[in-house]
């Protein structure tokens, strides 16, 4: 697949950040403090991927809006919570897609959402002891 200007951008940008890393969890650890640092909460988004087990209630095409980062899971990622309507959710942030962030903060989580699609997190392997 051709590799987009925009795409390129987010590559480098992600290169930058995460050279010093080893594996793809320091990744994300790294990643949650890049947000922490870039995003000012609140920030409305919509979901523009289908619904995931540990966000239930948020379907594709909901708007909604985010009101801070949560505890990473091992399997979907960064988390945060979110409002839809009157009531409260969690939901994977690779999910959302900013809609009245400034630019910078826009760019930083769509950098996110690039990385968790193309390198994203190894499948959790339990150890017997």
């Amino acid at each position: 697949m051709d590799r987009t200007p925009k795409d390129l951008r987010h590559i480098e940008r992600l290169d930058v950040l995460l050279a010093e890393c080893q594996n793809e969890w320091e990744q994300l650890a790294t990643l949650e403090i890049y947000l922490e640092e870039q995003i000012d909460f609140p920030f409305r988004a919509i979901c523009d991927t289908p619904s995931a087990p540990g966000s239930c209630g948020i379907d594709a095409g909901d708007r909604v809006r985010v009101l801070a980062l949560l505890e990473s899971d091992k399997q979907w990622g960064i988390m945060v919570r979110l409002q839809k309507g009157k009531r409260f959710y969690r939901c994977p942030l690779f999910r959302l897609q900013p809609k009245n962030l400034p630019t910078p903060q826009k760019m930083a989580v769509h950098d996110y959402r690039a990385w968790f699609h193309t390198v994203g997190l190894p499948e959790s392997v339990e150890l017997d002891e």
